[in-house]
């Protein structure tokens, strides 16, 4: 039996989601009373109420700080991006990816000097090896691996962390071009960032020409089934088309 994703994992990492949630400024000061605090919260302005707001819980219990700093940070991107169903599974994707800092015990900052040990690196072997193993989608493999990227990313460019701990890049970007066709057929080339984060697709080579494309499961028909289809031309059950492949291979015998 296929296993989940997440049961992959030695981890209890998970994601809970806030039935309505809205972002806030917090304001405390301290008390009379020793390590003791009282807190006061305002809206932000022009801050809507978000439904369903998904929150990443680390196996302690305790919300993932830098995780959930990244979901936060995404609703204030234009409304495409900040659509909760697409928050939504890029909470799960990281969330995997918490969950595999937390089975292999490393830190997202894990980032040496040697390219191939760099977390992100391991991360993506990992789900490689999960591919073969297990068939998982590579496609669905490589959705989590765009989140991934695109949390760095965004982590980065928010100075949420020093610059000092992210001197080893997380993967390597590169420009692509990509030929497309507008509306009349014109093709003209468009230039897009990638990543070496992403997988190759696991698809098997087409065939050669002249050979059928069946995966195998194609076979003789047997004595029944060919009498079946011979009454079936009699009685003119039979279309057009195959009518004229039946009177095509009798030319050709």
């Amino acid at each position: 039996m296929k296993p989940y994703l997440k049961d992959l994992f030695d981890s209890n990492a998970k994601v809970i989601y806030l039935r309505r949630f809205r972002l806030q400024n917090a304001n405390w000061s301290k008390t009379s009373q020793a390590n003791d605090y009282d807190y006061t919260f305002s809206s932000l302005a022009n801050s809507d109420y978000h439904f369903r707001m998904p929150v990443i819980i680390q196996s302690d219990g305790l919300p993932w700080k830098i995780g959930n700093l990244y979901l936060m940070g995404q609703l204030d991107t234009p409304p495409a991006l900040s659509n909760m169903k697409t928050l939504s599974a890029r909470a799960i994707h990281l969330k995997y990816y918490l969950q595999y800092l937390e089975h292999s015990n490393q830190h997202f900052l894990d980032l040496p000097t040697q390219y191939q040990q760099r977390v992100p690196r391991k991360f993506k072997a990992f789900l490689q090896a999960v591919i073969e193993q297990h068939d998982f989608s590579s496609q669905y493999i490589n959705n989590i691996l765009s989140s991934v990227a695109h949390f760095y990313n965004y982590i980065q460019h928010q100075s949420f962390v020093s610059q000092s701990d992210i001197e080893n890049k997380p993967f390597r970007e590169r420009k692509v071009s990509i030929p497309i066709h507008n509306n009349v057929g014109i093709m003209r080339n468009i230039s897009v960032i990638t990543n070496d984060l992403k997988l190759r697709s696991s698809r098997k080579p087409l065939p050669s020409l002249g050979k059928l494309r069946d995966g195998g499961s194609l076979r003789p028909l047997s004595s029944e089934e060919q009498e079946i289809i011979f009454r079936a031309f009699d009685k003119n059950y039979a279309s057009i088309e195959l009518e004229l492949m039946r009177y095509a291979e009798e030319t050709v015998e």
